[in-house]
């Protein structure tokens, strides 16, 4: 069954739209879109395990299965690709930044954790 993946192609540090950017479908590389003037891109894929590489020249290119464009874009098919000479420290941002959900959801499970186990203790005294 076929499906479009739609979305929007960022560079990580500036947050700004990469016109131009490519989307490859891995399995069919003459299917490939050009993202338009703010990035955005509209692929037809097979189905969702079909393999897509999104790439720009100066950037790490970024490959994901067309079901996992919106699984695993940050939200919305929004993709966001690393300059290549990006350094450590940006990258580290650009890590937490796309990593922030989980963060966030860590963060309340040992709260959570660590206000029951204060609560249990406090009633076994």
């Amino acid at each position: 069954m076929s499906f479009n993946i739609v979305g929007t192609v960022y560079d990580a540090v500036t947050v700004k739209p990469i016109p131009g950017a490519t989307v490859t479908d891995n399995e069919n590389p003459e299917n490939s879109y050009s993202c338009d003037s703010d990035g955005g891109f509209n692929l037809l894929v097979t189905d969702d395990i079909t393999m897509v590489t999104f790439s720009a020249p100066g950037y790490t290119s970024f490959t994901t299965d067309a079901g996992g464009v919106m699984a695993t874009s940050q939200s919305d098919g929004v993709i966001n690709l690393t300059p290549a000479n990006a350094t450590p420290a940006q990258v580290a941002v650009i890590t937490v930044k796309q990593n922030i959900g989980l963060i966030l959801i860590l963060a309340v499970l040992v709260f959570v954790l660590w206000r029951y186990n204060k609560s249990l203790l406090a009633m076994l005294k």
